[in-house]
């Protein structure tokens, strides 16, 4: 997939909004719009989640164990990796599509097509808020990549003079369960408390064995592009946390 002379961005998801710096990206939230965002765009990165890996994998997920289901949002992502290539054959357009982790970090927030926020989100607006949270599933894990990493990653894809391969998984440094992330909090934050808790009923931070995902292999990613990550789960959730506090003074 060589590098061709127009690029875009074309992104599904509201946690990617961190990707501003750069003036190459086009945002077309929500719809597959790659020949219309802008006129003469050749190159595009596409946003999916690791949601269509296997989930209960127990090794890192590579970029081809799919989990087909019937779920709605499911249905959504896998067809939207299908259109992509088709637009690449109808359109002669370059396509890499990014299978997100779980991003957290600087401009997530409530909009008309997302309302519920991710637990790094809900735990550390508690603790900002002096809230005391009661949590079931501390031990179950994600793969966790801080939104500024994401950023970098998608604009890494963009800028390769070559690309081996259509889909890339972009996530954190692997899998760790919440706990870590909550333990993340604590440092930045001494006075925040959380208790684990046995039910899910009435609990402030609720994350089932259902959302359970195996770290996400990069292999591809750092293969064909010099992309690294800056953050891991202790750094990033302390840099959101000062950016956080930075929008409030």
């Amino acid at each position: 997939m060589s590098r061709l002379t127009r690029r875009g961005f074309i992104a599904t998801g509201s946690a990617v909004g961190a990707v501003l710096a750069s003036p190459t990206i086009v945002r077309a939230q929500g719809k597959v719009t790659v020949g219309m965002a802008w006129p003469g765009m050749q190159d595009a990165v596409w946003s999916t989640s690791h949601k269509l890996l296997n989930e209960f994998a127990a090794a890192s997920d590579t970029e081809i164990e799919l989990v087909f289901t019937a779920a709605d949002m499911d249905v959504a992502k896998q067809a939207s990796e299908q259109l992509c290539r088709r637009y690449q054959d109808l359109y002669g357009l370059s396509i890499a599509v990014g299978r997100l982790g779980t991003a957290y970090g600087p401009m997530e927030r409530v909009t008309g097509s997302r309302r519920g926020m991710s637990r790094v989100y809900q735990a550390i607006h508690g603790a900002l808020e002096g809230r005391a949270l009661t949590v079931y599933g501390a031990s179950v894990s994600r793969d966790y990549c801080h939104v500024y990493d994401v950023a970098e990653a998608f604009v890494a894809l963009l800028e390769a003079e070559v690309l081996n391969h259509n889909i890339y998984n972009v996530g954190g440094e692997g899998a760790e369960p919440l706990r870590a992330a909550l333990e993340a909090i604590g440092e930045a934050l001494p006075s925040f408390q959380w208790r684990e808790v046995a039910c899910p009923e009435g609990a402030d931070l609720v994350l089932g064995p259902e959302k359970a995902r195996a770290g996400l292999d990069l292999g591809r990613l750092r293969t064909d592009t010099p992309w690294r990550a800056h953050f891991d789960l202790r750094t990033g959730v302390k840099a959101y946390i000062d950016w956080l506090r930075e929008e409030r003074s």
